[in-house]
């Protein structure tokens, strides 16, 4: 029996031209000779949103890349918040807790800033004619 969506050959048509997918080289290749601009915007924010379109697996390859740290600065900031809160007597927190931790007190210092600075604009109003 024949189905409405086979030709005489039995074998359906393809109903669009499937879209060739580049290797991972020819991505590469097609990339390295563009010349798209990217001057006005960061590097991974250009990867995000337009290399992901034009280039999937460049840009994720990109992504991962550019998303690394620059310094261990930010490390050592968490290294030393977590070291206030691991002491002899808590030596034995999981680090979730020890994250969780770290993080309310991110958050209470945030608040605490926020609320100082709203205190001195309250401090010195403007001067009315």
């Amino acid at each position: 029996m024949r189905t409405g969506l086979q030709n005489n050959d039995g074998v359906a048509p393809a109903r669009e031209k499937e879209r060739r997918v580049p290797t991972p080289a020819e991505e590469l290749e097609a990339y390295l000779q563009s010349t798209e601009r990217k001057d006005n915007e960061t590097a991974l924010g250009w990867w995000a949103r337009i290399g992901a379109r034009t280039y999937p697996r460049l840009s994720t390859v990109a992504q991962e890349f550019l998303s690394i740290c620059a310094t261990i600065a930010p490390a050592k900031r968490l290294f030393s918040a977590g070291h206030a809160f691991v002491t002899f007597k808590r030596a034995h927190l999981c680090a979730e807790s020890i994250e969780l931790l770290v993080t309310v007190k991110c958050w209470l210092r945030a608040k605490n800033a926020q609320l100082c600075d709203e205190d001195r604009v309250e401090d010195f109003p403007d001067d009315e004619d």
